[in-house]
């Protein structure tokens, strides 16, 4: 039996469900495929041992007027489905480096201030950097406002002296520009950009253009939390596609992905009941343009895999989820976000270095810990007894790939144990307050989100010169868009303005 449909949304993370959710409300019938038991793939929450637990989401940036979010989550009438939390400040840095804890505060003009009372003989150049971040913001915005999203970089160029902090930062990296700020002065960058690790495992190799729009974001509209888990959000999405007359179907995979004369035509899925034909002539997938490419025709895979074949991955998490029977303020834990700096670490520039403690046990090196508390704000997942704390931070595939079962969870185990005695050092009496532990890798993302190498945020953003196709939704198979953060990169924020790229370029071919 097949069944017909305007649009298929192959995955249901935050990038197809946007595209599904803008399709319907242009009165296309949507169809979602799902293979795992949830909707929302990174955007979910799970309860265990009566703890809700926020499986990725910290911290969503921006919900100023001049972030895309704000006019998505208008146009979906998102703000009447769901509620976000502002957070007081974006975080507490600890490290030795710093002589003691640094509170990096919400809005522009109090970050340069807590920066420069901190770094006083840096005031200049930290606010020469801060308004360096958001003139680039405010750049991409007026030329996405032009109509040129999808090509803003070379249109910047056209008009250099307009768009001079971006032409002249083109191929930049975040490395270069810090150093050019603040030289060998590593705890400013420490302190100015604890969060890194959101965006890159090497700022050597982050694109400073991509990481100038999203931090600014960050810094001019704060940060935000999604009241009752990024589940919600997922969940929000989903009801906007079926109550525009579409379908969710959890515990489907599809197989393959059929086309007529080379046009995308409609999926094969199964699941319990056995294999089902749906036919669409617009396919937004959400899911890695590698697994994508093995559901296509065999004679169609070849131009399809050439035009993501010299994109890097982006880097890889961990995450250890943590229940306490008490509130983390009782033992010193009391910001919404942390970020807990290692002794070794005294520069930037050994952030990659973290990824690959993880390929052997535990000893003299412990990794960069960032540390979310739930219960700091009104976050809608704690309760009494049960509240949660995660912990993450960088990891590889290649430190567990080849790891049988029993030694995968072993190391895991003693991760686990040595991690929250570090955190018993910075908070005392946590380690007695734990009542439930759980650590995922960067194995259990690629076997959870269907990723290869472990690839949290698609591909890795790296300079322009390196990708082939960045911001660009449409493949080289008609009616077969990219509705994921592979578009552009980055969290929940590069996943959704994928989704609405795809979903604006296949709807606009389609009038």
């Amino acid at each position: 039996m097949s069944e017909a449909f305007d649009a298929i949304v192959i995955g249901s993370g935050l990038g197809g469900l946007t595209a599904g959710a803008l399709a319907a409300k242009e009165g296309r019938k949507v169809l979602v495929l799902e293979r795992n038991d949830e909707f929302g793939g990174a955007a979910s929450t799970f309860r265990r041992n009566g703890l809700t637990i926020e499986a990725s989401l910290h911290e969503l940036d921006g919900f100023d007027a001049a972030d895309h979010k704000t006019a998505l989550f208008n146009e979906l009438g998102l703000n009447d489905r769901i509620t976000t939390v502002p957070i007081p400040e974006l975080h507490e840095v600890r490290s030795k480096h710093l002589s003691e804890p640094f509170v990096l505060p919400s809005g522009v003009e109090a970050v340069k201030e807590a920066a420069s009372a901190r770094f006083p003989g840096k005031r200049r150049n930290i606010g020469e950097f801060v308004d360096l971040l958001c003139d680039i913001r405010e750049a991409v915005n007026e030329l996405g406002k032009q109509g040129s999203a999808g090509n803003w970089l070379s249109t910047a160029l056209s008009n250099p002296f307009r768009f001079w902090s971006l032409a002249r930062n083109r191929n930049a990296t975040a490395a270069e520009v810090m150093d050019r700020h603040f030289g060998d002065e590593e705890a400013v960058k420490l302190a100015l950009v604890p969060n890194m690790s959101y965006f890159t495992e090497d700022p050597a190799r982050l694109w400073f253009l991509g990481f100038a729009v999203a931090q600014a974001s960050y810094l001019i509209g704060g940060a935000h939390y999604v009241k009752g888990g990024s589940a919600e959000l997922a969940s929000a999405l989903v009801a906007i596609i079926e109550g525009q007359g579409g379908a969710a179907r959890t515990g489907r995979m599809v197989t393959r992905i059929l086309t007529e004369n080379g046009t995308a035509a409609g999926v094969v899925h199964q699941g319990d009941g056995g294999s089902e034909e749906a036919r669409a002539p617009l396919i937004f997938g959400n899911a890695a343009p590698h697994v994508l490419a093995e559901m296509l025709p065999s004679e169609q895979r070849g131009d399809f895999q050439r035009r993501y074949a010299g994109r890097p991955l982006s880097h890889s998490h961990f995450a250890l989820y943590l229940g306490l029977r008490e509130p983390p303020a009782n033992v010193g834990l009391s910001r919404y976000s942390t970020f807990i700096f290692p002794d070794w670490m005294d520069s930037a520039r050994k952030l990659p270095l973290n990824a690959d403690l993880f390929a052997g046990d535990p000893g003299g090196r412990m990794p960069m810990l960032g540390v979310v508390n739930y219960d700091a704000i009104d976050s809608g997942i704690t309760a009494e007894g049960a509240y949660p704390v995660s912990v993450v931070g960088l990891d590889s595939l290649d430190n567990w790939r080849d790891l049988d079962q029993g030694a995968y969870e072993a190391r895991r185990a003693r991760w686990t144990d040595r991690i929250i005695q570090e955190l018993d050092a910075h908070y005392p009496g946590l380690a007695d307050a734990v009542c439930y532990k759980e650590m995922v890798t960067a194995r259990s993302m690629q076997h959870y989100l269907n990723t290869p190498g472990g690839a949290v945020y698609g591909f890795a953003a790296v300079p322009p010169d390196d990708q082939q196709g960045f911001g660009e939704a449409k493949t080289p198979v008609p009616g077969l868009y990219l509705a994921s953060s592979y578009v552009w990169y980055g969290g929940f924020s590069g996943a959704m303005f994928g989704g609405s790229t795809a979903a604006r370029a296949a709807l606009s071919e389609a009038r």
